[in-house]
């Protein structure tokens, strides 16, 4: 593959819940592993027998446990073994910060005093692991520009769609706070992803003279799957206020600049 080259979702551009799952399953692989074609298979072959044990009841266990045996075979056993050894929360993890880099670079471009940057963004971005400081299973939250950057280097490619997942976080999140991407929640997520996606691939941050990103880095929806137009919030309302107090501490750097 070529760097110009784009990359397609493999979506089914049909209805019902199968079609519907198979998209789960793939835009959740793809997120969670977008240059790693055998962690997708083995994330897909994983949700897929989970799938599986739910709807087991009233058969056989021979039966489940065939069903189960012939998917796990499509995984490579390396891949399997990385995937049983916490690769699912430490990619989701970074994806969504990754996610909420990007949603901050939007927010502050909505604020044209606010001179939206990506080493503007990943401060902010820290700023926010220092409040949040450890996840739900304890693990601490990465807190400095420059682990922040690395994360954003290799998750990139799918910036776009943990930005979407954000957005869906926000509005079916649950009392406790906690949001699952659920099938029926995949056809809004790519929406809102594909317009995060047009949306970085032409921006211009403060005092650069290119897009931050270029053209087919990231991810698309192909032409087949049909999304209505989405276009994203353009008020200063939009804009929290945790967001301009933490931009308030930023001081930009001397030497090293991530854009």
């Amino acid at each position: 593959m070529t760097n110009n080259e784009i990359r397609h979702l493999p979506l089914l551009a049909l209805d019902g819940p199968p079609a519907a799952f198979h998209n789960f399953l793939a835009v959740w692989a793809t997120m969670l592993a977008p240059d790693d074609p055998e962690m997708r298979k083995a994330i897909e072959a994983r949700g897929m027998v989970k799938h599986l044990a739910r709807r087991a009841n009233g058969r056989t266990a021979k039966h489940f446990m065939v069903e189960s045996t012939l998917f796990t075979t499509l995984a490579d056993d390396r891949a399997m073994t990385r995937l049983f050894s916490g690769y699912t929360t430490a990619a989701e993890q970074k994806g969504c910060i990754v996610g909420s880099v990007l949603v901050f670079l939007y927010l502050m471009s909505l604020d044209p005093t606010a001179g939206s940057s990506l080493n503007k963004a990943l401060h902010v971005a820290a700023q926010r692991g220092k409040e949040l400081r450890k996840w739900g299973d304890g693990s601490r939250v990465a807190q400095t520009p420059r682990q922040l950057r690395a994360f954003w280097d290799e998750c990139l490619a799918v910036s776009h769609l943990w930005a979407a997942q954000m957005m869906l976080h926000h509005r079916y999140k649950a009392k406790d706070g906690s949001y699952v991407l659920r099938a029926i929640h995949v056809h809004e997520l790519l929406e809102w992803a594909e317009a995060f996606r047009r949306w970085i691939e032409g921006f211009v941050p403060h005092r650069a003279k290119k897009p931050l990103v270029g053209k087919n880095k990231l991810w698309r929806v192909p032409a087949s799957y049909k999304l209505r137009p989405l276009a994203l919030p353009i008020s200063q309302q939009s804009i929290p206020d945790e967001l301009h107090k933490w931009v308030a501490t930023y001081k930009a750097p001397t030497m090293v600049s991530w854009d």
